[in-house]
């Protein structure tokens, strides 16, 4: 079965951990490693010490630090588990050297790590999470790279230099923001941390008129928000926009703001075949398993999608 090589272990427990992991993946392989992470977080949460972690290589050049009780990211052990392949497609197609990529809900750093290898200069790659405990893990994969994008600690909002207060689901990188600071008290980790916005992140930029903008968009519920604090970067001519149209939300919010409000185009990719234009009704429909979160694609009005541009 193809697993990665380990750079390093941080601890005898975290290699046993990881053999075990790789023959619980060989059993699970067939059924595209569903079940790995209930696996990983039992582990961590009875067996091995939660904190077990190794490095592994990925892409051409970099390493990710994998915490192996991570229900989400255990899965990156295996070199045949493909990680949002339509994301893959579209960042192959449209990085280059002199792009800005803004990882919104950058999460563990994992595509910010491969724009990297895309864009040399790490001020022109900013990977933004709010959660504290994910934002050190981000940190940390930009650091054991040598820090080839840049990291920032704030949620993002309509409004740059506010507050807000979030829950992180236990076991899950996830955030959500929230108003209702007093229901969620006690039973989930309640977080308050700075907003920015994407247009002040872009205008701290020294960014020419005709410089492409990729954004990638996944937030957790806050997109629509987010996309209100974009005005004036959404109106580049050069600008790609990768959002994420949650599976539960069956009104198609995102969407809906994207198309109808902000009057873009927006394309389904796939893992293989042309991006097509996709309708509201085409959205809605696509999206079947309301436990998962889908990528789409957004240019501006008078903008195609092709995947052959590299």
């Amino acid at each position: 079965m193809p697993v990665r090589p380990i750079v390093s272990y941080d601890s005898l427990g975290a290699r046993i951990e990881t053999l075990l992991l790789w023959l619980a993946g060989f059993i699970l392989r067939p059924y595209a490693f569903r079940g790995i992470g209930t696996i990983s977080r039992y582990f961590g949460k009875g067996i091995f010490n939660p904190r077990n972690h190794v490095i592994v290589p990925i892409f051409k050049q970099s390493k990710f630090c994998v915490y192996l009780a991570d229900y989400y990211w255990s899965r990156v052990l295996f070199s045949d588990f493909n990680y949002e392949p339509e994301v893959a497609r579209v960042l192959n197609a449209y990085l280059r050297a002199d792009c800005v990529f803004l990882d919104l809900g950058a999460n563990m750093g994992y595509w910010s790590i491969y724009a990297s290898e895309k864009i040399p200069d790490p001020s022109r790659i900013l990977a933004v999470e709010a959660g504290v405990n994910t934002f050190d893990r981000l940190r940390e994969n930009a650091t054991i790279n040598g820090s080839p994008f840049t990291v920032i600690h704030a949620a993002v909002s309509e409004q740059a230099g506010q507050t807000v207060s979030f829950v992180t689901e236990v076991g899950h990188a996830g955030a959500r923001i929230t108003e209702e600071t007093e229901k969620f008290a006690g039973h989930r980790a309640l977080e308050t941390v700075a907003t920015t916005n994407v247009d002040a992140l872009v205008d701290g930029l020294d960014l020419a008129a005709t410089d492409r903008v990729v954004i990638k968009l996944d937030v957790e519920g806050a997109e629509v928000t987010a996309l209100k604090g974009a005005a004036n970067t959404l109106r580049r001519d050069d600008l790609i926009l990768i959002y994420e149209d949650h599976g539960a939300d069956a009104e198609c919010m995102v969407s809906r703001f994207v198309i109808n409000e902000l009057g873009f185009h927006v394309y389904m990719v796939k893992e293989h075949g042309p991006a097509k234009r996709a309708s509201l009704e085409e959205i809605a429909s696509s999206k079947v398993n309301p436990l998962t979160g889908y990528n789409f694609i957004a240019v501006p009005p008078g903008k195609g999608v092709s995947l052959d541009m590299e």
